[in-house]
């Protein structure tokens, strides 16, 4: 079982929640979309917490959004799992790198993290506030080699931000600075094949836009 839930910004609490709501075991896979915020600023609280997940059983996985600190996640080692590249947490709890195409339980999962953070202006670069929230030409070059490795096509896509023309649908907005990631996004959606979309970023729990977009936040969502 493949569980999905986004943006618990350094809250250990609802992950628990979720793992033992679902009955989750060791052969599951929760993965957030974004904006995990446990590896943020290496506190003992933060390091406690991911102790206490790790006991768990469960494998906890998540995209990075735009409140991570990047450069913490850096010191984390870089190894393969399923496919693709992450970095390891801890023994359960991995980050699922930008650009990446893993193979969970049958399924081709392609992720992306990254966004736009609305409040930047009031954080402090280094400190809470990180340049690399927005993926890189590289990151995306990444990603264009992979998707043409699996040829084009993967069974769900897993980002933080949506792309464009989803968060037009929506009514958002959409943050100078990252038009053109969102772009790139867009460029995804017509290029590659795939059944389902989901996104967190927006904290809004919302299926079927545009048919394959779906908004993930606190509603947990299965996928098989």
């Amino acid at each position: 079982m493949i569980v999905l839930i986004s943006d618990i910004h350094g809250d250990p609490e609802i992950l628990n929640t979720i793992i033992q709501t679902e009955k989750m075991n060791k052969d599951d896979v929760l993965i957030v979309c974004g904006d995990f915020g446990l590896v943020f600023n290496g506190s003992k609280r933060e390091n406690n917490a991911l102790d206490k997940l790790d006991t768990l059983g469960t494998t906890i996985c998540y995209v990075d959004g735009n409140h991570e600190s990047f450069e913490l996640l850096k010191s984390y080692p870089c190894e393969k799992w399923n496919g693709g590249t992450v970095h390891r947490i801890r023994e359960n709890i991995l980050h699922m790198m930008r650009g990446q195409v893993y193979n969970i339980e049958s399924k081709k999962i392609f992720t992306m993290g990254g966004a736009s953070s609305e409040d930047k202006q009031i954080r402090i670069p280094g400190k809470n506030w990180w340049r690399e929230e927005i993926p890189s030409v590289r990151e995306c070059d990444e990603a264009v080699k992979n998707l043409k490795n699996n040829g084009c096509r993967v069974d769900y896509i897993i980002t933080h931000q949506a792309p464009c023309k989803v968060v037009h649908e929506m009514g958002g907005r959409i943050q100078p600075e990252e038009v053109g990631f969102t772009g790139f996004l867009d460029l995804l959606t017509e290029n590659v094949r795939f059944e389902k979309w989901y996104f967190g970023h927006w904290h809004t729990d919302i299926s079927d836009v545009l048919e394959k977009y779906n908004g993930v936040y606190r509603r947990p969502v299965i996928i098989r």
